[in-house]
């Protein structure tokens, strides 16, 4: 499968976690930037954390959206044998989804973790020996 049609199975879920993911990068570069000047800065690390756990819960709640569609589907179907393309309707959106929200969460979660872990290191340097 491609990405243009993975992207598509997943609905309006995908728009909404891309531009959260978007916004995390924008606030992990910002904190970069702001780091050159200001060693100690906390800014944009909070809100790049925030977002990443936007991905995620948009990504669980793409799920439970899928799986209401897939019950709808299966509930207004008469025949057993029309079965297989609402399921697979649902199921694409649940799954999709969810791989989606976390595909681009834990790599923003890393990149967070990264950032800060970096930050402490460069505290504890600066810190003086005796304290």
């Amino acid at each position: 499968m491609d990405f243009a049609t993975f992207y598509s199975l997943g609905g309006v879920f995908m728009h909404i976690i891309t531009l959260c993911s978007l916004g995390a990068i924008a606030a992990l570069v910002l904190h970069a930037k702001e780091r050159r000047s200001q060693p100690d800065t906390t800014r944009g690390l909070d809100l790049a954390a925030n977002l990443a756990l936007a991905c995620l819960g948009l990504g669980l709640l793409g799920t439970l959206f899928g799986f209401a569609d897939l019950t709808g589907a299966l509930q207004s179907v008469e025949e057993v044998a029309k079965w297989p393309r609402p399921l697979a309707k649902g199921f694409s959106i649940a799954l999709i989804t969810t791989h989606y929200g976390l595909m681009t969460a834990l790599p923003l979660g890393a990149g967070v973790a990264f950032a800060r872990w970096r930050r402490a290191g460069d505290l504890a340097q600066r810190a003086p020996a005796g304290a």
